[in-house]
């Protein structure tokens, strides 16, 4: 009787051999009753739980998504400046002012650790 107690948390033996009399105790429609309640709310915490974390996942891929663009178009609108400022004023650097732009972009992404190991640039040119 100990093992029925420690399995169901149960500090008395009075209290384990009433649970197990009441379980002796069940006819069969009862048990299967029983267990038709119990799978039922298995299914129904299982549902629930699948539905939560799909919203939650969703919306923190949202999240990423927007914040990744706005990341994107921030770096793009800041290399559109630095070509811009190039072209004015770095017009006699050796190579002309997109070589200027290029190779500033290249030097402060050389600094950036974990940058990648093939060191491909790719920009879109207007």
């Amino acid at each position: 009787m100990s093992c029925i107690n420690a399995l169901l948390g149960i500090s008395s033996v009075r209290s384990a051999s009433k649970l197990l009399m009441f379980h002796l105790s069940l006819t069969m429609s009862e048990k299967r009753r029983f267990i038709y309640v119990a799978v039922i709310m298995t299914v129904l915490v299982l549902a629930t739980g699948t539905v939560a974390i799909t919203g939650l996942y969703s919306t923190a891929l949202f999240d990423s998504r927007a914040r990744l663009t706005e990341t994107a178009q921030s770096q793009a609108r800041l290399i559109e400046a630095m070509a811009r400022h190039d072209s004015v004023y770095e017009k006699d650097t050796p190579g002309g002012p997109e070589k200027a732009t290029l190779s500033q972009i290249m030097n402060a992404n050389e600094r950036l650790k974990g940058f990648g190991e093939t060191g491909e640039y790719s920009y879109m040119l207007d």
